[in-house]
């Protein structure tokens, strides 16, 4: 069943001060006072909404104390745009008497104070600025006055579009140009896409990530994809979705070009192809120089002409000289400010040594082949002459044996985590034994309650970038084998049914203190916040140990999911196709130390089956030899 998605945005709601008029803002005329609506759902079409985590508001209020002279005229309010049918009546009760119901209205009132403060310094700084050359003006306007009384009287409209105003680069792609009507039909809405979606979109470019709702057959879909204009040979303009892929086709040619091993390797692994080749022009079938890429957000191959890309004087603050800009018009990377001749083993060993204090020796293992290969090719390319990293001792990779538990445990921790935040993690990982990025990369629309399936297909990662703990969500799981449907059986289904039923009841509480950022997942608290992914992984032990429990990881719970189905007589095959593994072996190779009372049966087969001999002196016998 199709998850309607809410929107991340508001509408905000105007009470004219000196009429008592509700009503809701569609926008700002040239005089800058607020265009409006009336507050009802029938015309919410018209409703300028603002995107909540976004500066279209403060566009919006800036323009408006700017332009407009009555400013404190006008009361605002938000209203999420998702609950305006719902709320907007009531707001619109309590606006009747504002000052008796101010406490109601607190949560919705947007307080515009630094707005204005900030409209009436940038005033007095102008009439300062301005003070030299206001005679000169106003002689100018005396000028125009006496022009414009023998001209034909104008209207008010007209002489606001002869001010002066601020000239903006003009997008390649005009806004009549686009049939935005027919768009919204397939899901597309104007208003929704992000300024910066807007402008590239306008000017021939990729948009980021966005939801589309193409139809097919008589069902409807929402998918993540970039959006971008190309025109067709009749002139119009054409909306081209890139959907995402679960990975680049890079076994068949690319318009005419076959990949090499070595270029599927830098595509992999660095995501360019590394040089410039010639590709086939879709339109005239002519073969031009390009640069090959893979966009990371859809894995999509792209190519870019050459003689489109515009190499810069300077990167940053270092110049580029003539010699450099044909290495990058190359399809190269520049080998500038590279010291690697006084690299030393010793240095690269205390390295390894100074990060095995925070990482595992898997992590430095990674680290090593990564500089062993980048050093090897810089000795290929005469940058040095002997790798260094050969002369490295790499540490040893510690072989986890994974903790699990039995059915009386997992059954005991079951009971231990009801009503807390980490029941339904850790009812998920150990009955489908997910891992921890798919478990928090759970959305609704990836739960069928009408099929009774849920589909892994997501995942939420973390790391640390320059200092500071990030997290990233994928559209696609770890592997193509980890992209999954496993079924959702009764307890489940009631169990998740109740969770997003308490979601919606948050965010009718909550209001405009819900989160609506993370609207969609799963793994939420009651303010909408999504849970971390390192959270997850440091809270799990710690509240082992306050119940009593035998420590463990929160990935252990998948291995004792593994258990109890080995305990349950299921094949090791099937274990593979449950946990999403890629291959037989795998599965083989990390479970198979689990089946141990399979071995008991062996063993005591093997002492029935034969008869052993009964205990001799074999001490006396090594001794004589």
């Amino acid at each position: 069943m199709e998850q309607k998605k809410k929107n991340e945005k508001d509408v905000l709601v105007v009470r004219d001060e000196k009429t008592g008029e509700i009503s809701v803002v569609a926008g700002l005329d040239s005089k800058g006072y607020p265009k409006t609506a009336p507050a009802k759902a029938e015309h919410s079409q018209d409703f300028l909404r603002f995107d909540r985590h976004g500066d279209v508001v403060d566009n919006f209020f800036r323009n408006f104390y700017r332009q407009c002279k009555e400013p404190t005229r006008f009361g605002f309010y938000r209203v999420a745009a998702d609950m305006a049918d719902a709320v907007l009546p009531v707001i619109k009760d309590l606006l009747k008497d504002p000052a008796a119901n101010a406490e109601m209205l607190a949560a919705h009132k947007v307080d515009t104070s630094e707005y204005q403060k900030q409209a009436e310094t940038e005033n007095v700084k102008q009439e300062s600025d301005n003070e030299p050359l206001k005679k000169t003006e106003e002689m100018e306007q005396k000028k125009e006055e006496q022009k414009q009384e023998v001209q034909q009287p104008q209207t008010a409209e007209a002489q606001d579009e002869q001010q002066p105003q601020k000239q903006e680069k003009q997008n390649l792609i005009a806004d009549d140009q686009v049939d935005w009507e027919e768009l919204r039909k397939c899901g597309i809405d104007r208003e929704k896409l992000s300024e910066k979606d807007l402008k590239a979109l306008m000017n021939y470019g990729k948009t980021g990530l966005v939801t589309v709702k193409p139809t097919f057959g008589y069902e409807s879909y929402e998918l993540q994809a970039r959006l971008s204009f190309q025109k067709a040979e009749d002139g119009k303009l054409k909306l081209t979705p890139h959907f995402i892929r679960d990975a680049p086709r890079l076994d068949v040619p690319y318009k005419g070009y076959s990949f090499t091993d070595e270029d599927r390797n830098n595509l992999k692994h660095t995501g360019n192809l590394g040089k410039m080749v010639s590709v086939a022009d879709e339109r005239t079938g002519e073969f031009r120089p390009s640069y090959i890429s893979i966009d990371r957000l859809t894995n999509e191959i792209v190519d870019v002409p050459a003689n489109k890309v515009r190499i810069p004087d300077k990167i940053g603050l270092t110049p580029v000289s003539s010699a450099e800009k044909d290495i990058l018009r190359a399809g190269l990377a520049l080998p500038k400010e590279v010291t690697l001749k006084n690299l030393t083993a010793k240095d690269i060993q205390e390295f390894y040594l100074s990060e095995l204090e925070r990482v595992s020796p898997s992590s430095v293992i990674h680290y090593h082949a990564n500089i062993h290969k980048a050093l090897k090719y810089a000795v290929k390319i005469d940058l040095i002459d002997v790798n260094p990293a050969d002369k490295v001792e790499r540490p040893k990779k510690d072989r986890y044996v994974g903790s699990f538990y039995d059915a009386d445990e997992v059954n005991a921790l079951f009971e231990a985590a009801k009503g807390t935040k980490l029941e339904l993690p850790i009812l998920f990982g150990a009955f489908y034994g997910l891992r921890r990025s798919e478990a928090i990369g759970l959305k609704w629309d990836a739960i069928d309650f009408e099929q009774g399936t849920i589909s892994v297909k997501r995942t939420v990662t973390s790391t640390i970038i320059d200092g500071k703990y990030q997290e990233f969500e994928q559209q696609s799981a770890k592997t193509k084998s980890s992209l999954r449907t496993l079924p959702l059986i009764g307890s489940f289904r009631e169990y998740f049914m109740q969770v997003k039923e308490a979601q919606e009841l948050n965010k009718q509480v909550c209001g405009n203190c819900y989160n609506y950022e993370y609207d969609g997942f799963v793994f939420v608290d009651e303010l909408g916040e999504r849970m971390r992914v390192e959270y997850l992984t440091n809270a799990f032990p710690k509240f082992l140990e306050s119940h009593g429990l035998r420590r463990m990881r929160f990935h252990d719970l998948r291995h004792s999911c593994a258990s109890l189905l080995l305990a349950n007589g299921v094949p090791l095959k099937h274990i593979q196709e449950w946990l999403g593994h890629s291959d037989f072996t795998t599965t083989a190779n990390i479970y198979a130390h689990l089946d141990y009372k399979s071995k008991i049966t062996s063993a005591q087969a093997m002492e029935t089956g034969l008869a052993l001999p009964e205990g001799g002196d074999f001490g006396s016998r090594w001794r004589e030899g």
